[in-house]
């Protein structure tokens, strides 16, 4: 009869790696991460709501739908996340990180829409 031995959690490197600054929670919202969350959702929340897309996106096809390029963009988005933050030593830098690379990520898409939304 064959026996499966599992190793032990702390052999796995990446276990150790990934560590609390605080115990509490609360230290993600502050003012700084908060604005980066709006700012990170901003595209994404013009460009599917009703009254302002209409507005801010009347040139487009389908101007409150994603186009195919946005999916597109943000499918690159999630594999570039995944990569850059294999590595992440905190949740901190997680979500620092993470917010860095959705606003840029949206710069591009305002860009892509009109070039004056990305400025």
């Amino acid at each position: 009869m064959l026996q499966y031995r599992y190793p032990a959690l702390s052999s796995f490197p990446d276990v150790e790696r990934v560590k609390m600054t605080s115990t509490s929670n609360w230290q993600y919202f502050t003012a700084h991460f908060v604005v980066n969350y709006i700012l990170a959702i901003s595209c994404i929340f013009l460009k599917l709501c009703p009254p302002l897309c209409e507005i801010l996106f009347s040139k487009s096809e389908t101007p409150c739908q994603l186009e195919q390029r946005d999916a597109e963009i943000l499918l690159f988005l999630g594999v570039v996340v995944a990569l850059k933050n294999r590595y992440s030593n905190t949740v901190q830098e997680f979500i620092t990180r993470t917010c860095m690379l959705v606003k840029v990520a949206n710069t591009v898409m305002f860009f892509l829409q009109d070039s004056r939304y990305s400025f």
